[in-house]
């Protein structure tokens, strides 16, 4: 997510903080929707670290240069110290920018008679050379204008197979393990996939939304896609329209979980919301993006300072085994893990704990 994103979607967080739902309402998931938790799983998912474990990972922009991206990391580095070592790098890549389509590989011309904004295959090689693990979150928008963006009703009648197929093509050549984030924060009102979604509330349907992610899904193993793990992630402020729930694809279609996590709320009611309708799944879950920023926590009237919120954040990691990683959002200046002093030492000291120090469980980079 780009700055301008975040600032754009920051704008709307001026909603009433999410009503606690009741027992009866968390079980009452639209026919749309599929029921998460039908049995759980008796192995790992796919690249599941042991259980007591949490990958380390980081939110981290320049990645369209290879100087910024390395700068970046570096800094990074230098803030945190070197253990435990990085393990995921967490990038966004929208299907079409400045109406110009991201795609895998580089191409003059596009098969719909459009442009390249550029091959998102670079973005994946920038992660790799630094040895991480790609957590692309990608999303089915055009930015910054969102409400040019292709529909998803369009998308699974057929309309972009050429650029799905493009993604499967450059994904099976990358070879090496990649998580797909797709469509991230579908719960909010500020990306033009959602139901609700503010500029044209009527734009799709959480139903719409079940059907692309499951068309997807379906086209990349259909094409024998083996080294993408699927994950679904909802934003941590349930303030949109429509609620979780109303937009999971069923248990079969999902290989982790995932909540976006920052100081507008704190930690632990929302994760106990989260488990209490997706624990029983037994998926991993992870936090592919999240930290501390003024803009965040003006909204939250329980704020106990920086350093209190990490340190009920890695509480409720470790007091959650299903939690099984945690990316930072060090973008800028107002995100930076290192922007106070007394976050940055609470940061470094839990991140100590041996349960960070897991290598990946895969074929790494």
């Amino acid at each position: 997510m780009s700055t301008a994103h975040k600032k754009r979607r920051l704008s709307f967080y001026s909603l009433p903080a999410a009503v606690v739902l009741s027992a009866a309402s968390l079980l009452s998931a639209p026919l749309s929707a599929a029921a998460p938790g039908a049995g759980l799983p008796t192995k790992l998912a796919k690249y599941e670290p042991p259980d007591g474990t949490t990958y380390h990972g980081v939110c981290l922009p320049g990645y369209w240069k290879a100087e910024e991206f390395a700068a970046n990391l570096t800094q990074y580095r230098a803030a945190v110290g070197d253990r435990p070592p990085l393990v995921l790098h967490s990038w966004f890549a929208h299907c079409q920018e400045l109406g110009k389509w991201r795609t895998w590989h580089w191409m003059n011309q596009t098969p719909d008679g459009g442009r390249c904004a550029g091959p998102a295959q670079s973005y994946a090689e920038a992660s790799r050379k630094h040895g991480l693990v790609p957590l692309i979150a990608w999303t089915w928008m055009e930015y910054p204008d969102q409400g040019r963006s292709p529909r998803l009703q369009d998308l699974v009648a057929g309309q972009y197979d050429w650029y799905l197929d493009d993604w499967i093509k450059g994904l099976k050549e990358f070879h090496d393990p990649v998580f797909i984030r797709l469509s991230h924060e579908m719960d909010g009102d500020w990306y033009p996939y959602s139901e609700g979604y503010n500029k044209d509330p009527k734009r799709n349907t959480a139903g719409d939304y079940i059907a692309y992610w499951r068309y997807v899904v379906d086209r990349f193993r259909k094409a024998g896609v083996t080294n993408v793990a699927w994950v679904w992630c909802v934003n941590g402020d349930r303030s949109g329209g429509k609620d979780w729930p109303d937009y999971y694809p069923g248990d079969e279609y999902v290989d982790w979980l995932a909540i976006d996590l920052y100081s507008s709320r704190n930690p632990r009611p929302i994760v106990q919301q989260f488990l209490e309708l997706y624990g029983r799944t037994g998926k991993p879950i992870m936090i592919p993006e999240g930290g501390t920023g003024p803009e965040q926590t003006r909204w939250n009237r329980q704020y106990a300072g920086d350093a209190g919120w990490v340190k009920e954040l890695f509480d409720v990691i470790e007091a959650t085994p299903q939690i099984k990683a945690l990316c930072w959002f060090q973008w800028g200046k107002q995100w930076n893990v290192e922007r106070d002093a007394g976050q940055l030492a609470e940061y470094q000291r839990r991140l100590q704990a041996a349960r960070y120090s897991v290598p990946f469980a895969g074929t790494k980079p």
